[in-house]
């Protein structure tokens, strides 16, 4: 009884075949108990196959493959495989009825699972999914969910507040969960409710960059804060120009006091990442307390587990800094704001900023307008000379 992957190639190859001599099974990869049935005649035949009492098997068929679309016979195949193992007596009535799975369990048992292995934001997109998919639509087929109602359900988030680059990574968030359903052969294409949703229009972001008295405010404030993990993870970032998460999710093993950095295995370009570590730096990871079995920098005590939630000590951090403007990626932008303004290269920035293009460095270049006058009056000085 041969393993497959039952895709729509795979019966086209199947019907072009001369029959069997005699009956053959052939047994989805992905679903458990999901077979395909080709009999001697060259009939094909879905069905479910799950166990009843002491090594014995009942095969409950699906339809007939002429009668129902592969994606149809997927979907049933998983309501029937669900129920099974919610410990239900599986029946094809039910599963007909029922021929996509509910949105918040494919978010549950398939999406996300997949999303923790192959996605390093999969927490992102948990939240997202948590927050403003799955209480509007959690307890709705999949394919009864329309472009309409999808589409009122962002809108709906701007009326709310919601910025629009926020709502728009939000869409790419439920694409991506009806995308798997379509490329997993759960759900039809055509069933899809994000196809033909345009993103929402956005103003270009503005740029941010911390004075120097500006600086000086805000460590004050980080040095007299009571909530001093916190504190010192944010100053961290702005000491050493990296991502938040970048500085939460740091581990000891990940530092090398000789060598003076912190490498990151995984950073968001894919590659590791170095992060130099200055004598303010290496100061103030002199002052963090260690636990033998937490290995994180900065973690919760309580959980033991990194930190997650900066935002509300963020807010009361800058408003007290006076820069209620300011955000915690800001702190990167300024690291490179004082690089450049003190004269150091685009090309020292990009390294210490951990970019793999110099294109995305080049929006730190305006700052440096200073010497490129400076370099400017050293070419009309040697040209106005006499030869």
């Amino acid at each position: 009884m041969p393993a497959a992957n039952l895709t729509a190639q795979f019966l086209d190859e199947i019907k072009k075949s001369d029959p069997p001599k005699k009956l053959m099974l052939f047994f989805d990869q992905e679903i458990t108990g999901f077979i395909l049935e080709w009999r001697a005649t060259g009939g094909l035949s879905y069905y479910f196959r799950y166990p009843i009492g002491n090594r014995k098997m009942r095969m409950l068929k699906i339809a007939k493959e002429r009668d129902i679309s592969l994606s149809e016979a997927r979907g049933q195949a998983y309501m029937l495989r669900r129920e099974f193992l919610d410990g239900n007596e599986p029946t094809i009535k039910r599963a007909l009825r029922n021929n996509a799975p509910l949105l918040k369990d494919f978010i549950c048992k398939q999406y996300l699972p997949s999303a923790k292995v192959r996605k390093r934001s999969w927490r992102l997109d948990e939240t997202a999914l948590n927050y403003h998919f799955v209480p509007k639509f959690g307890q709705r087929r999949m394919d009864t969910i329309t472009r309409a109602e999808m589409e009122a359900q962002l809108e709906s988030l701007i009326t709310d507040g919601f910025k629009p680059v926020s709502v728009n990574r939000y869409l790419i968030t439920i694409k991506s969960v009806y995308s798997a359903a379509v490329r997993w052969q759960v759900l039809e294409a055509g069933k899809n409710p994000c196809t033909g949703i345009s993103p929402f229009p956005t103003i270009a972001r503005r740029e941010r960059f911390l004075t120097q008295v500006e600086a000086k405010r805000l460590l004050d404030v980080l040095d007299s804060s009571p909530n001093w993990r916190v504190a010192l993870s944010i100053k961290l970032i702005l000491l050493t120009g990296a991502r938040k998460r970048e500085i939460l999710d740091a581990r000891w093993d990940y530092i090398n006091l000789e060598a003076r950095v912190l490498t990151l295995p995984n950073s968001k370009s894919g590659h590791p990442r170095h992060i130099a570590l200055s004598d303010a730096a290496l100061s103030l990871l002199d002052r963090l307390p260690r636990e033998a079995d937490v290995p994180w920098l900065f973690f919760n005590p309580k959980s033991k587990q990194p930190l997650n939630n900066l935002h509300p000590t963020w807010v009361n951090l800058r408003v007290q800094a006076g820069l209620p403007d300011l955000r915690i990626h800001d702190l990167r932008h300024s690291f490179a704001s004082f690089l450049v303004n003190h004269g150091r290269s685009l090309y020292e920035v990009q390294g210490l900023l951990g970019h793999q293009s110099p294109r995305t460095t080049m929006r730190y270049a305006h700052l440096s307008s200073s010497r490129m006058v400076e370099a400017a009056n050293l070419v009309g000085s040697i040209v106005s000379k006499d030869p």
